[in-house]
């Protein structure tokens, strides 16, 4: 993954690279395993890069990232590494990009027309509850409630501010 870059296919094999680690976080003999203090940053590095071009390589990032909170140990060092003043300023400005993109989609069509065929109350973050990504494996089935990673980015980020306590 540290080798690549921006391009279409680049994108799409980290997407993919990422869901391996993703899924392998979810099992419990593999998940504090794989974990290496010095694979955190490039990690916030790509998260930061494609917080506002590439939705789903960020969704499927903090879903890993946060995965990692289910092991006690893991969830302490990640917590105090993420609290040095150089990640914590990383994880301030992927959340600043986060939340400015959303803003603006939130611009952008609040000054659309709307017709009450279009309109749904529920529509805004405030009423929708946080979709957490499954704990535990899927072992391929898809299930309509339990994702497999972050729905939305804005509720990522959040979360991932919570469960580490930043």
């Amino acid at each position: 993954m540290a080798v690549m870059n921006r391009s279409i296919s680049s994108v799409e094999v980290l997407k993919s690279a990422a869901s391996v680690l993703a899924n392998l976080t979810r099992y419990r003999v593999t998940g504090p395993k794989i974990y290496a203090r010095e694979h955190i940053p490039p990690l916030l590095k790509y998260m930061w890069r494609f917080s506002t071009s590439e939705v789903q390589l960020f969704l499927i990032l903090s879903t890993y990232l946060w995965l990692f909170s289910k092991y006690d140990g893991v969830r302490e060092d990640l917590t105090e590494y993420l609290h040095t003043p150089e990640n914590h300023k990383m994880m301030e400005s992927i959340k600043r990009n986060v939340d400015r993109v959303k803003r603006m989609a939130s611009n952008a069509t609040k000054h659309k027309p709307i017709t009450p065929a279009k309109f749904n109350p529920s529509a805004s973050f405030s009423h929708n509850p946080i979709l957490l990504p499954a704990l535990e494996p899927d072992y391929g089935i898809a299930r309509v409630d339990h994702h497999r990673y972050f729905v939305d980015t804005r509720q990522a980020i959040h979360c991932l501010f919570r469960t580490y306590k930043l």
